[in-house]
């Protein structure tokens, strides 16, 4: 009944605006009613999506991590390979049985092994006389100083070429001890 007396009290205008700021009222929250929601699955959908690019970093690092260990693995296997190369202590006996092998499988006759010096320190040396044909003579070579332990071939002469039938070869071959 109050309400109603201040309205009749009220001139038009006051009336007017009245009216408009209820209905502005209104208006402002049917428009809260209506965007509260959007605003509400907006924050949630950029709170998930922080949550996926976590959860992506994480994948990533354990990638690299899973990587890493692939290539220390890798690394540790050619480390391995490279430690048969390393001077050890090795016997006349082993050295000479170990080109004769490597002479047999590449059907290379040796023609002569010397040894030249008794086991100085840290190296033996031998003369090597080998015949054989091109291949395998270029064959032997390149895993006379590639396999097995470290071995050094120096002042290498090589009699005929590889439009021959066979290669006469000379050299001093230096073996390593540790």
């Amino acid at each position: 009944m109050k309400v109603l007396k201040l309205l009749d009290k009220l001139n038009e205008e006051q009336k007017c605006l009245l009216g408009f700021s209820t209905a502005l009222a209104i208006l402002l929250a049917l428009v809260m009613f209506l965007v509260t929601p959007v605003l509400e699955e907006a924050v949630l959908a950029k709170e998930e999506a922080l949550g996926n690019d976590q959860k992506l970093l994480t994948y990533e690092r354990y990638a690299q991590q899973k990587e890493l260990v692939k290539l220390e693995h890798a690394q540790v296997q050619k480390l391995q390979a490279l430690e048969v190369r390393l001077p050890r202590k090795i016997s006349y006996e082993q050295i000479m049985n170990e080109l004769y092998v490597l002479a047999d499988d590449h059907t290379i006759k040796l023609l002569s092994l010397k040894q030249l010096s008794k086991a100085k320190g840290k190296e033996q040396r031998f003369y090597v006389h080998l015949k054989g044909e091109y291949k395998n003579a270029l064959q032997f070579l390149s895993l006379l100083e590639n396999e097995g332990s470290l071995k050094v071939l120096q002042d290498l002469v090589v009699k005929g070429d590889e439009r021959g039938e066979s290669l006469e070869l000379t050299a001093i071959l230096t073996a390593y001890n540790s």
